[in-house]
C-alpha cells in the first residue's frame, strides 16, 4: 500500500511561493531600477518592506523541499519512470506559463515582441543560461541539475550510493559557504551560472532535504543526524550570503534574522508534518486535504506567473487610479486565479497529451509530484 500524501509538503510549498510573490511585487519591483516598467507608475510599499524584503527565502525553502521530494519519489523508480515523471511535471506548466508571461510582457510594453521571442524560446526549452522571458526561470536549471544527479544514479543502477553522492554535493557546497564566509570575494562566484548549475552554492539545501528524508522516513543514524547538522550550518551561511546580496542590490539594509526564522520555521513544519502526517490528514478531513493538495499543485504555476504577470496587473491598476496597495491586492488575486486556472484546466490537458506521446514503462511514484 503506497504511503499517504504528505500534506505538510503542500502547505510549505504554497507558503514558499507566497513569500517569493510578496518579495517580487512588494519589494523587488519598485526598488530595483530597470525591473520591467516600474518607473512608469509610482510605487511605494515602505510599510510592507520589513516583511516583503525577506520573501526571497522561499527559493531556499523550495530547494530543501525538492531534495526531500525527489529522493522520496525516486526511491522506487526506474530511470525512465523518473525522467518521464519529471518531464510531465515541469514541461506542461512551464510552456503554458511562459506563454502567459510572453503576452503579459508584450501588453505591458517591457520590450518589443521581436526581443521577447528569443527570451520566450529559452524559457520553453529550459535553456540553462539566461536571460529568460521571466527572471524566475533561473531556478529551473538548478532544479534540473539536481534531477540529473538523481537520474544518473538510477540509470547507472547505483541508487544505493545516493546518500554518499548527494552528501558529497552537500558537503562541497557547505565547504564553499564556509570559505566564502572567511573570503568574501568568493561570494561573487555565486553569480556565475556554471557555479549555480554545479550546485556549488545551493547543493547544501538539496542535500539537507535529502538527508531529512533519509532520517525521517528511512532510518535515523548518527551519521545522518550529523550530516543534517552540517548541512543546516551550510544552509544558514548560504542564507546570510544571499541576504547580503539582495539587500545590496535593492539598496536597503536588513539582517538575515527574519529570513532565517522563516526558513527554520518551514523546515520545522516539514519535520513535524512528516512525523504526524496521518493525524494532520485526519484532522483536516478529505475536503480540506483536497484543497491543500490543489494549493500544492498550484505552487509551480504560481511561481512562474507571479512576477511579470503580477507586475503588469499591478502597474495597470495603479495607472488607472488604484492606490499601490489596492493594486497589489488585485495583482495577487489575479495571479492566484491564473495559477489555479493553469493547474485545474490547461496544464492537465497538455500533460495528458504529452503523456500519450511518451512511452510508459514504470513511471516514478508521483505521490509528492
Amino acid at each position: 500500500m503506497p504511503p499517504r500524501h504528505l500534506i505538510g509538503i503542500d502547505l510549505i510549498r504554497f507558503s514558499a511561493a507566497a513569500f517569493v510573490l510578496l518579495f517580487h511585487l512588494g519589494a523587488w519591483l519598485w526598488l530595483v531600477p530597470g525591473v520591467l516598467s516600474s518607473s512608469i507608475v509610482p510605487l511605494d510599499f515602505n510599510e510592507l518592506l520589513p516583511i516583503a524584503r525577506n520573501g526571497w527565502i522561499g527559493v531556499e525553502i523550495f530547494f530543501v523541499v525538492s531534495g526531500f521530494v525527489i529522493a522520496y519519489s525516486a526511491s522506487e523508480a526506474t530511470s525512465h519512470g523518473f525522467a518521464r515523471s519529471r518531464f510531465l511535471r515541469l514541461v506542461p506548466a512551464a510552456w503554458i506559463c511562459a506563454s502567459l508571461t510572453l503576452v503579459a510582457s508584450w501588453v505591458g510594453g517591457s520590450k518589443p515582441l521581436i526581443e521577447l521571442l528569443p527570451l520566450y524560446a529559452k524559457a520553453v526549452m529550459f535553456w540553462p543560461g539566461g536571460p529568460w522571458i521571466d527572471g524566475v526561470y533561473w531556478t529551473l536549471g538548478i532544479e534540473i541539475a539536481f534531477y540529473a544527479v538523481v537520474f544518473g544514479l538510477l540509470a547507472c543502477r547505483v541508487w544505493r550510493f545516493m546518500p554518499q553522492i548527494v552528501g558529497a554535493i552537500g558537503l562541497t557546497s557547505t565547504a564553499f559557504q564556509i570559505a566564502a564566509w572567511f573570503l568574501p570575494s568568493l561570494a561573487a562566484l555565486t553569480e556565475k551560472r556554471a557555479i549555480q548549475l554545479a550546485l556549488v552554492n545551493d547543493g547544501c539545501l538539496f542535500a539537507l532535504g535529502t538527508y531529512l528524508w533519509l532520517t525521517l522516513t528511512v532510518r535515523a543514524t548518527r551519521v545522518r543526524l550529523v550530516m543534517v547538522a552540517i548541512l543546516s550550518a551550510g544552509a544558514v551561511l548560504e542564507i546570510i550570503g544571499h541576504n547580503d546580496h539582495f539587500m545590496r542590490v535593492m539598496g536597503i539594509s536588513g539582517g538575515a534574522g527574519p529570513a532565517l526564522a522563516l526558513f527554520v520555521g518551514s523546515v520545522t513544519l516539514l519535520v513535524v508534518s512528516v512525523l504526524f502526517n496521518d493525524r494532520l490528514a485526519d484532522a483536516l478531513g478529505p475536503r480540506w486535504v483536497t484543497a491543500v493538495r490543489t494549493a500544492g499543485l498550484a505552487t509551480y504555476p504560481l511561481y512562474l506567473v507571479h512576477n511579470v504577470c503580477g507586475a503588469v496587473i499591478l502597474m495597470a491598476c495603479v495607472a488607472i487610479g488604484y492606490s499601490p496597495y489596492q493594486a497589489l491586492l488585485i495583482a495577487i488575486l489575479g495571479v492566484l486565479i491564473l495559477a489555479l486556472t493553469v493547474t485545474l484546466g490547461a496544464e492537465p490537458r497538455l500533460r495528458s497529451l504529452l503523456a500519450r506521446l511518451i512511452p510508459r514503462r514504470a513511471a516514478a511514484r508521483e505521490v509528492l509530484s
